[in-house]
């Protein structure tokens, strides 16, 4: 196994900031109460490292958030490192991304003009 962390984009981890401030803020708010929490694996598995190339670029496709090209260079070497590894590894090896992720089941409270 090779696993190399991948810190993602710096707009990514504030749209994750933001929405977990809205979500806090709906539950403080008392809109919602916050029932159930939990995390899981989430695992993408591909047949080669161009796939998971490939499907990533087409899952950030709509972020529209731009792309410089620090980013852009630094994603060819990472995928190069990967490219590497995954051909050393031989027949047999797969390719996989795993991420971390947090769920949790909001219930709507009724409020007084529900009633």
């Amino acid at each position: 196994m090779f696993a190399e962390p991948w810190r993602g984009h710096d707009y990514y981890d504030e749209d994750v900031r933001q929405a977990e401030q809205a979500l806090a803020q709906a539950v403080e708010s008392r809109l919602f109460s916050a029932e159930r929490q939990g995390e899981f694996d989430f695992w993408t598995y591909a047949s080669s490292i161009g796939e998971l190339r490939d499907f990533i670029a087409a899952e950030s496709a709509y972020e529209g958030s731009p792309t410089d090209g620090a980013e852009v260079s630094a994603d060819a070497e990472r995928y190069a490192r990967f490219e590497q590894v995954w051909q050393a590894a031989g027949e047999g090896a797969e390719v996989a991304r795993h991420e971390r992720g947090r769920i949790t089941r909001l219930t709507p409270l009724k409020r007084e003009a529900d009633q």
